[in-house]
């Protein structure tokens, strides 16, 4: 028993069921609804071995999106029946992407999003594109390793690799074999902050670590830092805190040896 894939929501859709053996007077059942069988081809009907098997033309019903299977009932009572043989669509449409920011850079194992909407089904297609730059598209499909359709309402997606790292939005758009389209600009952002080294202070020739100091400390030790204020409370005198950027030494072929770089950088007094 075959028939076509997809069946729009309001009915209509014409369908063909292949059957061995069909006999006379049949009954054809869609998603629990009886419905008017248009005509019956036999086999061998147009031709030698055309079509190959007893054929029953109809007309879907209306019904909510999501599979729907088939059933024949034949005059002696002898039935068949196919789950899930075709699937209603609603509106192609998607809704979000979760999450809606990823890395700059995909390359190896890229990230995985959900993408949220209606009427998906395997004969969909998906195309990305750098946003404004649409020569850059990647298209994949249901089936492939990156696109993954769970149901009507959703899919996985493997984001692309667009080489290098690129920052900034990428449209989406989806299609499918009945024709409808639905784009969705700035659907997705490459530009989620990352750690790609990690620098560890280590002065060259010292059995350890350098000892940190704060920005408060570089500044009194330097540049004198801002005047001690007076706590009227009890009389103390303490310096506020004094906001700083320093530098680091460090060769990027040998980080191991990277280091602060003592009596530099600017702070900032209140």
């Amino acid at each position: 028993m075959s028939s076509l894939p997809l069946a729009a929501l309001g009915g209509g859709t014409e369908i063909t069921v292949c059957v061995e053996n069909l006999g006379d007077s049949p009954e054809l059942w869609i998603g629990g609804q009886r419905v008017l069988i248009t005509r019956i081809v036999r086999a061998g009907g147009v031709g030698p071995g055309v079509p190959p098997c007893d054929q029953v033309v109809a007309h879907t019903p209306p019904n909510y999106a999501g599979a729907a299977g088939i059933q024949i009932v034949a005059s002696n009572g002898q039935s068949d029946q196919h789950l899930g043989a075709f699937t209603y669509v609603d509106l192609l449409e998607i809704s979000f992407i979760n999450p809606a920011v990823v890395r700059v850079s995909q390359a190896g194992a890229g990230d995985e999003v959900e993408v949220v909407g209606y009427g998906f089904n395997p004969g969909l297609r998906l195309r990305a594109w750098q946003s404004g730059r649409e020569e850059t598209a990647v298209e994949v499909e249901p089936g492939d390793d990156d696109l993954r359709l769970y149901s009507a309402e959703k899919m996985t997606w493997i984001v692309p690799d667009f080489g290098g790292s690129y920052r900034g939005f990428v449209d989406v758009e989806i299609t499918d074999a009945r024709g409808r389209a639905f784009s969705l600009p700035n659907a997705l952002f490459y530009g989620r902050l990352q750690v790609d080294r990690v620098i560890t202070p280590m002065a060259v020739g010292l059995t350890g670590p350098l000892t940190p100091i704060t920005s408060h400390q570089a500044s009194s030790r330097h540049r004198g830092g801002p005047e001690p204020r007076v706590d009227l409370r009890d009389g103390t005198s303490h310096r506020p805190p004094v906001g700083g950027l320093g530098f680091i030494k460090y060769d990027p072929e040998a980080l191991e040896n990277a280091a602060p770089m003592r009596a530099s950088g600017t702070t900032t007094r209140p």
